[in-house]
């Protein structure tokens, strides 16, 4: 961390760790989110992690009856 933004400690500022190569401008909104890095999202308030986690099995559990070993076909 200290070598990437020369600060021991968040927070940062995103001129240590964002360069913009396109056109569009951003927000400094844009870009304090930006310097999180590439995996950061924020969750939507609305959305229940158990129920998300709850579908996908429920499709795994469906598919994985359907699903052919690539070496026996």
């Amino acid at each position: 961390m200290k070598n990437l933004t020369k600060n021991l400690t968040l927070p940062f500022s995103h001129q240590d760790t964002i360069t913009n190569l396109s056109a569009q401008k951003l927000t400094e909104a844009e870009l304090d989110l930006l310097k999180n890095g590439l995996d950061f999202s924020m969750r939507h308030p609305d959305l229940n992690k158990s129920d998300i986690l709850g579908t996908f099995e429920m499709i795994h559990y469906a598919m994985k009856e359907k699903l052919k070993d690539k070496d026996k076909c």
